[in-house]
């Protein structure tokens, strides 16, 4: 069975695509499959919370472009399941050769016009490799008094004006986010029934069945944990 490949893409700093990719790498782990998570940005942010990690696994490798097709030709034939590309925000090279080895490709965005200004490159680029893509919108404000804010609506809007599809969940700010990444953990392996648990395990329920519907998907190896009732979680993306 083939290694899947996901690339996480953010032309703006400080998206939060970093901690997004640690996160679903932890998804992807808890649900029984092999995963390895590799670090392009220079910063190698990814590779600290890999030695902050107390577990040794997903393991956390980092490299250059020239030289992430041998990493992944290595990953696939050590029977990996799933590899995910932490990829810089500023590096060109990284993000090319990221997209060409990708399944899916995951554009990481805020909802602010810079932010959705930005994506329209990441878009075009994944759009001319012709690669399959889904847009989460990650630091969202919270409703008040039940209400979606105008710049979360606004910026839903302009990106599907971009043609952009948008992921069904989407990530609050929530202080559990980077109090996890400090630690070496993700939110789910805090407490999986706390808000930010459960939108990233939505997020990465919707990216897992993408990346399975173009090939045979390999088997976990233990069972997934524990899915919870749908719950008001996320954002109405799209509506």
């Amino acid at each position: 069975m083939s290694m899947r490949t996901l690339a996480v893409i953010s032309r703006k700093g400080g998206a939060g695509k970093t901690t997004l990719s640690t996160s679903l790498a932890v998804s992807a782990w808890r649900a029984g499959l092999k995963a390895i998570l590799v670090d392009l940005d220079p910063q190698r942010s990814a590779a600290l919370w890999g030695r902050t990690r107390a577990t040794p696994a997903p393991a956390v490798v980092s490299t250059t472009a020239g030289k992430l097709f041998p990493v992944w030709s290595a990953a696939e034939n050590a029977g990996c399941d799933l590899m995910l590309l932490d990829t810089p925000a500023g590096g060109e090279d990284e993000a090319l050769q990221a997209v060409r080895l990708a399944d899916l490709c995951l554009l990481v965005c805020r909802p602010n016009v810079f932010d959705v200004d930005a994506l329209q490159q990441s878009l075009g680029l994944v759009q001319r490799q012709g690669k399959p893509h889904l847009v989460v919108l990650n630091q969202a404000p919270p409703r008040r008094l039940g209400q979606e804010s105008e710049v979360v609506g606004r910026a839903i809007a302009d990106l599907q004006a971009q043609g952009a599809r948008l992921a069904e969940t989407g990530l609050r700010h929530r202080a559990a986010f980077p109090a996890a990444a400090a630690g070496g953990i993700s939110v789910e392996e805090i407490d999986p029934d706390r808000p930010a648990a459960r939108e990233v395990a939505g997020v990465w329920a919707q990216v897992w069945k993408l990346l399975q519907a173009s090939r045979t998907a390999p088997a976990p190896r233990r069972p997934a944990p524990p899915r919870f009732k749908p719950r008001e979680v996320g954002m109405p993306l799209g509506a």
